[in-house]
């Protein structure tokens, strides 16, 4: 990754932090780069938007290495930790197939630890990761990292 297109993607991941909508000018604007800079690197806002998703999924692989914890526990903390990241995984399709790819595994346990992930996830941006977190330690969010 070039660093314009880091350092766009770092700024766009920012502006989404701060309640802004990641725009290409005022990703330009925040990563201090012309107004067509961006325009180099995607092709509109939604390309911004799948590749700051993309970018977040290398942050969760490099959160989850070494958790003793399992990855499930690990999405959880990662998502109270980095919620605008974690909401990218959730609303944009590279997001859902990067965790969908992440999880693995064999159907329907797959399916049911995607659907597992997704809904402590939205618990998490809905202010209540405690709640998350205590769920899936208790297996009473369907098991734990089954």
């Amino acid at each position: 990754m070039t660093d314009l297109r880091a350092r766009l993607l770092d700024a766009a991941i920012a502006l989404m932090t701060d309640g802004e909508e990641p725009t290409l000018r005022a990703v330009a604007r925040r990563a201090g780069v012309s107004a067509m800079a961006p325009y180099r690197h995607f092709i509109d806002r939604d390309a911004l938007v799948d590749a700051a998703a993309v970018s977040g999924l290398y942050l969760l692989k490099a959160a989850l290495r070494g958790g003793a914890d399992g990855p499930i526990v690990g999405i959880v903390r990662f998502a109270i930790a980095r919620p605008v990241v974690a909401r990218l995984l959730l609303d944009t399709p590279a997001g859902r197939a990067g965790l969908d790819d992440l999880l693995g595994g064999a159907e329907p346990a797959r399916t049911q630890r995607l659907a597992l992930v997704f809904g402590l996830v939205r618990l998490v941006l809905a202010g209540d990761g405690e709640r998350a977190l205590a769920a899936v330690r208790t297996g009473g969010a369907g098991g734990g990292d089954a």
